[in-house]
C-alpha cells in the first residue's frame, strides 16, 4: 500500500507538473501570438510606407520630366527671342536709313558777269 501511495503523489505532482507547464506554454502562447500580431501590424506600417515612398518617387519623376520639357521650351523661346531681337535690330537700322534726311553737296562751277554762279548740285539718298 505504501507503494501506491507513492505512485499516487508521484502521480499527482507528475499531473502538477504538466499542468504547469501547459499554462506557461499557453501562456507563451499568447505572448508569442501577441508579439506576432506586433510584428504583422508593423509589416503593415512599413508596407505602407513603402507605397507612399515609391508614389513620392512616381510624382518626383513626373516633376523632373515635367522640369526638363520646361527647360527645352525655355531655350527654344530664348533662341526665338534672340533672332527676333536681331530682325528688330536689322529693321531699326532700315528705317533710320529710310529716315535720314537726304545727303545734298553743291560744287560752284563758275560765277556769272550778273553775279549768279554756275551751280552742280547733288542729292544722295541713304537708301
Amino acid at each position: 500500500m505504501g507503494d501506491s501511495k507513492g505512485q499516487s503523489s508521484r502521480l499527482r505532482s507528475l499531473r502538477d507538473s504538466v499542468k504547469k507547464i501547459t499554462e506557461r506554454l499557453s501562456e507563451g502562447d499568447t505572448d508569442m501570438i501577441h508579439k506576432n500580431d506586433e510584428h504583422a501590424r508593423e509589416v503593415d506600417k512599413l508596407r505602407v510606407q513603402i507605397q507612399s515612398m515609391e508614389e513620392e518617387i512616381r510624382r518626383l519623376y513626373q516633376s523632373r520630366y515635367q522640369l526638363d520639357q520646361a527647360n527645352k521650351q525655355n531655350e527654344k523661346l530664348v533662341s526665338t527671342l534672340q533672332e527676333a531681337k536681331a530682325q528688330i535690330e536689322a529693321l531699326r537700322a532700315e528705317v533710320e536709313k529710310l529716315t535720314a534726311p537726304p545727303s545734298t553737296y553743291a560744287i560752284l562751277s563758275s560765277m556769272n558777269a550778273d553775279g549768279t554762279g554756275n551751280v552742280y548740285a547733288h542729292c544722295l539718298s541713304s537708301g
